[in-house]
């Protein structure tokens, strides 16, 4: 039953790869196309869109990470908040 315990966090995180595999690329062709359309736009905030993209798309699995290493007691509290 302990083996079990790892699968959310492993299924979430192939998931939110794939997801981010399939997200990231086109995001960096939007932000590719922002600069062409508006030229004066910041640079360095625009390139973070898809490092942040990709966080999101992580983040289900790091939660999940969290909930399954955490005892009994961190569970429940994590449940009723």
């Amino acid at each position: 039953m302990s083996n079990l315990r790892w699968l959310p966090p492993i299924l979430l995180t192939i998931l939110g790869a794939a997801t981010a595999s399939f997200l990231v690329p086109r995001e960096l062709a939007q932000v590719a196309e922002q600069f062409i359309g508006f030229p004066e736009s910041d640079v360095f905030s625009n390139n973070l869109r898809p490092f942040i993209l990709a966080a999101l798309c992580l983040m289900p699995a790091l939660a999940a990470l969290y909930y399954s290493s955490c005892n009994t007691f961190d569970r429940y509290l994590s449940r009723e908040f």
